[in-house]
């Protein structure tokens, strides 16, 4: 649900790469290497080399670290990492990834989009409810620039600018449409939008128009509708919409609050409104949502 970090360089200490080296039997990832995108989830992370190998790290469970080739035995892909580890059995080149609640994913230099993990809920684009263990190709998804995975849903954005959902359809997390209740088994676009760059929170989304506009939708955070793992509920907001009411499409966020929030004593905090402003960058956390302004 953390989205990626692009450029980052990640030194790993020698003594560190022979004893990973040794223990997997196959090349680990070099002293100096250089990372090119990391992502995190709720408790696993991702990482894609400059030569587009994937590393994985964390909690393995569902087979969300993706090395279920080791053994045919649950239990075994099962297994944590306490340090980053090659997923051998992808051989293509990956150019990022991507981590939901308990599923990952990835998108190689071709533009096809791979999934694996968590899938009781389709969110794995396969069609069927079953764990994956190892990467797996999404059928008849092709032109992918960029994966966003949530708590049990996927976003792919495409290199026509279009986005394609599958998954729960909590709350209107995918963005289909008022009276699309239905969880989408295998991709479905998104109607009505065009946008250069999305994000995905546990049960809520967000993307970015051509023009700057900032688009919302699913889960506002109204009680009753959807809870919280940590506390039962949701501190509501996270569409940035003025209330928290569930959107089941995607919604433009209009106002934009400067110099104070409502629970401060300044009651007199502007709201840009009548103000010219376009998003930059977008990044939906677990129940909330994060976005980089500026005005024109």
């Amino acid at each position: 649900m953390v989205p990626e970090t692009n450029a980052l360089d990640l030194t790993i200490a020698i003594s560190f790469v022979r004893k990973l080296s040794a223990r997997l039997g196959a090349p680990a990832i070099g002293a100096g290497a250089k990372i090119v995108c990391l992502a995190a989830g709720a408790e696993h992370s991702l990482a894609v080399s400059a030569s587009g190998q994937i590393f994985s790290w964390g909690c393995g469970s569902n087979g969300r670290l993706g090395h279920a080739q080791s053994s045919n035995r649950l239990w075994f892909w099962n297994r944590n990492e306490a340090t980053p580890r090659l997923v051998q059995s992808f051989t293509e080149k990956a150019v990022s990834v991507s981590c939901g609640h308990m599923h990952s994913g990835c998108v190689d230099t071709d533009g096809r989009a791979y999934t694996w993990g968590y899938g009781s809920y389709w969110q794995l684009g396969s069609g069927k409810t079953l764990d994956a263990g190892l990467p797996q190709q999404v059928a008849d998804v092709h032109g992918v620039t960029r994966l966003a995975l949530g708590g049990a849903h996927t976003i792919a954005l495409r290199q026509t600018d279009d986005l394609l959902a599958w998954g729960a359809n909590q709350n209107g997390v995918l963005g289909l449409g008022i009276g699309v209740s239905q969880d989408a088994r295998t991709p479905v676009k998104v109607p009505k939008l065009s946008c250069s760059q999305v994000s995905t929170g546990w049960k809520h989304s967000a993307a970015i128009g051509h023009q700057g506009d900032l688009y919302a939708w699913g889960w506002g955070g109204s009680v009753g509708t959807a809870t919280s793992f940590e506390t039962g509920r949701s501190s509501g907001g996270q569409l940035g919409l003025g209330n928290e009411f569930d959107y089941w499409a995607p919604t433009q966020v209009t106002d934009l609050q400067t110099g104070g929030c409502e629970d401060q004593a300044d009651q007199q905090a502007p709201t840009l409104s009548q103000i010219s402003w376009r998003a930059l960058q977008v990044s939906c956390g677990f129940n909330h949502t994060a976005a980089v302004v500026t005005l024109v």
